[in-house]
């Protein structure tokens, strides 16, 4: 289970590295990225409350 959650993490920070360079490109404001940083953890619970805000939006 490592293992996959380590991609499933690697994915999601990849996914949302690539996010904030195109809303920089695109002139769109990208802070939430910045805010967040670069701890495995900070991010791991930015991914939680994402999964959780879209789960209650499927309701």
């Amino acid at each position: 289970m490592d293992e996959e959650r380590t991609r499933a993490h690697n994915a999601f920070i990849s996914a949302c590295d690539i996010l904030s360079r195109n809303m920089a490109e695109s002139g769109e404001v990208h802070t939430r990225r910045t805010v967040i940083g670069q701890d495995r953890k900070d991010i791991g619970d930015f991914a939680c409350l994402v999964h959780a805000v879209l789960g209650i939006m499927a309701r």
